[in-house]
């Protein structure tokens, strides 16, 4: 059985191939490799030898993209000091889609550890049509292949640095994600709440469902947020609901919520101190990230220094968390 990863309004699925994968699957992207086999004779013995089994053991990535039960777009790439763009093949139907920015994207981030560049090749008619595309991820020219396929169209070597390409995920990436909703985790989050990881923890198993702010404004009432975990855990856990804000007297809010916040009696007033009112908001719709996402490798993906908020970060257009949270939900795939 396929594991739905990524989820369009159009019955579209994405599946991560690997050694838990059925043959099924295998044979899907199998068979659409194949279609390709006039211009790259053998390639079904690559797939079988070497593709395979490198996805078994994580040196080869790769993705496959379903419209119901049929196979509309692939991804393949090999890790290494040099990352190799083996395979981007996308259904004509999709190619005004963006599939193909997502699919790169998926690439370039589960290659670039330990990556200094990219490279692939490619027939010299195809490039006509693509170059602008490849060149919008930073990919030149370097000449001829080492290796030609055809007698009737020359096969080009193309190369860009690592650097360049995630520079590229970077700009382009949270406007492709807007319409995307992976595992049910959407972009539409409107802040970043920091949690202590011990409450975090409690908010994802459904032991706490009221968080307490000395001061927080009603008017992120119904917003969408993502969980952090701050020190020392540091990394964003899942994502809520904040379904009200419920400001009164610490007093008030004690007698309303004390079953809800998951803390003691003595632990929620020396956090009130002496404050006239705080806020508590009530969470819905919890969720938590298949795989939490590590403040540091975001800012290796990012370029960029990610600053914790001390209470709760708006995202906003200009906002490096913003693009942090449209990482964080691609990496869940």
């Amino acid at each position: 059985m396929k594991q739905e990863l990524l989820s369009l309004a159009h019955d579209v699925t994405l599946v991560r191939l690997g050694a838990r994968n059925g043959s099924g699957t295998l044979n899907d992207l199998r068979e659409l490799l194949v279609r390709c086999a006039p211009s790259y004779p053998g390639i079904e013995k690559w797939f079988d030898t070497r593709v395979v089994s490198e996805l078994g053991d994580e040196s080869r990535r790769a993705y496959l993209v379903y419209q119901g039960t049929v196979p509309v777009a692939s991804a393949i790439a090999k890790r290494g000091r040099s990352a190799k763009l083996c395979n981007l093949r996308i259904g004509p139907e999709w190619q005004e889609r963006r599939l193909g920015t997502l699919l790169i994207s998926l690439l370039a981030l589960s290659t670039a550890e330990g990556a200094e560049s990219m490279h692939f090749t490619v027939p010299e008619s195809v490039w006509q049509i693509t170059g602008p595309f490849f060149r919008g991820f930073g990919f030149q020219l370097k000449g001829l292949a080492d290796r030609q396929y055809r007698l009737w169209d020359n096969e080009l070597a193309c190369e860009a640095p690592m650097s360049s390409v995630l520079n590229a995920v970077r700009r382009q990436l949270p406007p492709v994600l807007a319409s995307y909703c992976m595992n049910g985790i959407t972009t539409d989050n409107s802040l970043v709440l920091s949690i202590r990881p011990p409450f975090a923890s409690a908010i994802l198993e459904g032991r706490k469902s009221v968080e307490i702010r000395r001061q927080f404004s009603s008017k992120w009432r119904g917003c969408k947020a993502l969980i952090y975990a701050t020190a020392p855990a540091s990394r964003i856990v899942g994502e809520c609901r904040i379904n009200e804000v419920d400001t009164r007297s610490p007093s008030e809010i004690w007698e309303r919520y004390q079953d809800r916040v998951d803390c003691t009696r003595r632990e929620y007033f020396d956090y009130c101190t002496d404050r006239p009112t705080v806020s508590a908001l009530l969470l819905s719709d919890v969720m938590r990230f298949r795989q939490p996402v590590e403040r540091s490798r975001m800012e290796q993906v990012l370029g960029t220094a990610l600053r914790p908020p001390q209470s709760y970060a708006r995202l906003t257009q200009e906002s490096s968390w913003l693009a942090a949270a449209s990482l964080g939900s691609l990496m869940q795939v």
